[in-house]
């Protein structure tokens, strides 16, 4: 499995509410989760004040290293957190792939998501189904969770 090599991965907001779906113990890992500023603020933006809470719980849980995009959109994070303007070139080939794939308003987040796991060379964890083409049409490091979890399962039955 390609998780024995590398224990830095990166999660894709999707990963933190399949987490907390599937009930899944992640405490005492001998991994290193990294994030970007995407995924907390996606977390933030969870309708549910209960399921918010509960995201909220996991990712201090699992205390990941943020790590911020160098691409910068404009009006999507406050004032005096990020210079913007700058656009990567990671950013906009995951984005222009991801949009001739399915455009989603949420492709910018995603790419941003990407655009840190490419320029760190982490291993992204997702379940969005067009990035992982993507990263796969670009050689770049992306697993499921499924594979993810049957990674974890095996390190804490051993």
């Amino acid at each position: 499995m390609y998780l024995q090599n590398q224990s830095d991965l990166i999660f894709d907001t999707n990963i933190f509410n399949l987490i907390l779906d599937e009930g899944m113990v992640i405490e005492n890992l001998n991994i290193k989760v990294f994030v970007s500023e995407v995924q907390f603020k996606e977390i933030m933006k969870t309708k549910s004040d209960e399921r918010r809470i509960q995201l909220l719980k996991i990712y201090q849980q699992i205390n990941p290293t943020i790590i911020l995009s160098k691409t910068s959109l404009w009006g999507d994070f406050p004032w005096g957190e990020k210079t913007f303007g700058k656009v990567t070139m990671e950013f906009k080939r995951i984005l222009d792939s991801l949009n001739e794939s399915k455009r989603k308003k949420n492709n910018s987040y995603d790419s941003l998501i990407a655009e840190v796991a490419i320029q760190y060379k982490l291993l992204l964890v997702t379940n969005v189904i067009e990035l992982i083409k993507v990263f796969r049409k670009f050689k770049f490091n992306v697993i499921t969770f499924r594979m993810f979890k049957k990674y974890i399962n095996s390190k804490t039955n051993a």
